[in-house]
């Protein structure tokens, strides 16, 4: 979910991986009261702004559809560049990926699990699994955003020739909602209620919109700074955004919510911001953060529930509304997670981008003949 490292380094936007590794900490705190049994005593007054961590995935997508666009204008020149594409993509993604995987099956089935789940294993090990309503959670914990990110990199490029200018981004925004809205109207047709709001709560289509938010947004900007005019819009789009944002904690995660309102609040944030990025944002500990969001945001369901003894000690020392049981659980929780996804990133995630380039190198090139 964050661009390889070491890849155009001079010209990438720290912000915006300071944006990663705020959506991946939102996430984080997200399911630290919502997964392990039992969770951290929350104080009142966060209850309502943790409830609001699952937008975080939302914030990726913009984020993600934004990176592409900007990466691929970059690059827009390279031999056979929709296929290096998918290759850096892949690289990117599959190792930290397949290395949960490996776990995951090992620890909830066995070794055998392989071969006696191996419909569902392959389905994973290809990212296609968010077609296979049963499946659509995916092996790994929290990976359903994979099997949603996976299948529109591998549309990306075709979407990239179809969203060249602001107009075109803004039809495909909107065909990506009327596409939204079928899907979700037919699925609650022929599903059960229980199983169409899952599917619809994990499946692509619902997500694709936030796609679209992402790519009109980086259009946008980019049509802004060539005429310099983005800066003057700076308090009006974080005034929009910051108010759509707080309007949505109040709200229940619907269709509605999670295809425009919430990518839409998202987008005008993004835009703000990087009309002038405050230098808070920019600073090393920040951009850092974001350089490991994607191991952050992989690592971090097993070890969240894994530490539950933890909390139920905690909670019994300090009064639920003193916020200290659930100050101590995030410092102890978030210590061991940036550790452990450093050295998953650097250990798993570089070696795997660098394995990537390696196979770019051996590419090839297409012949002018």
């Amino acid at each position: 979910m964050s661009t390889p490292l070491g890849v155009h380094e001079k010209s990438r936007l720290g912000h915006v991986d300071a944006l990663r590794g705020i959506a991946a900490t939102y996430v984080f705190l997200f399911h630290l009261t919502e997964v392990p049994s039992p969770s951290p005593n929350l104080p009142s007054w966060a209850t309502q702004l943790l409830a609001g961590g699952w937008s975080g995935v939302t914030l990726f997508f913009v984020l993600s559809a934004w990176t592409l666009a900007m990466t691929r204008d970059a690059r827009d020149h390279e031999d056979r560049p929709d296929l290096r594409f998918l290759v850096r993509r892949f690289f990117r993604i599959a190792p930290l990926f397949y290395c949960w995987l490996i776990f995951m099956v090992i620890r909830n089935y066995g070794f055998t699990g392989f071969f006696d789940l191996k419909e569902r294993v392959i389905s994973n090990l290809t990212f296609t699994f968010n077609f296979y309503p049963p499946w659509q959670q995916g092996i790994v914990w929290a990976s359903w955003t994979l099997g949603v990110e996976m299948v529109f990199y591998a549309l990306f490029p075709l979407v990239w020739r179809l969203t060249r200018s602001v107009r075109s981004a803004a039809g495909f925004l909107g065909v990506s909602l009327v596409v939204s809205w079928v899907i979700q109207f037919t699925v609650y047709r022929v599903m059960d209620e229980a199983s169409a709001n899952i599917y619809i709560a994990l499946s692509l289509a619902t997500s694709l919109p936030a796609f679209g938010f992402g790519i009109l947004a980086y259009r946008i900007q980019a049509a802004a700074t060539r005429s310099d005019r983005l800066k003057s819009w700076k308090i009006p789009l974080l005034i929009a955004g910051g108010l759509t944002w707080s309007i949505l904690l109040t709200q229940i995660p619907t269709w509605g919510v999670r295809a425009f309102f919430q990518p839409f609040a998202y987008s005008c944030i993004l835009l703000g911001i990087h009309a002038a990025p405050p230098r808070w944002l920019s600073s090393s500990a920040m951009c850092n953060l974001g350089k490991i969001s994607y191991s952050l945001y992989l690592n971090h369901p097993y070890l969240v529930y894994s530490l539950a003894p933890l909390y139920f000690l905690y909670n019994g020392w300090f009064h639920p509304e003193s916020g200290i049981s659930f100050g101590l659980s995030v410092l102890t929780a978030g210590t061991l997670l940036i550790t452990i996804s450093y050295m998953s990133w650097r250990w798993i995630e570089e070696p795997g981008n660098r394995l990537g380039r390696k196979v770019l190198a051996h590419i090839p090139k297409r012949s002018n003949s």
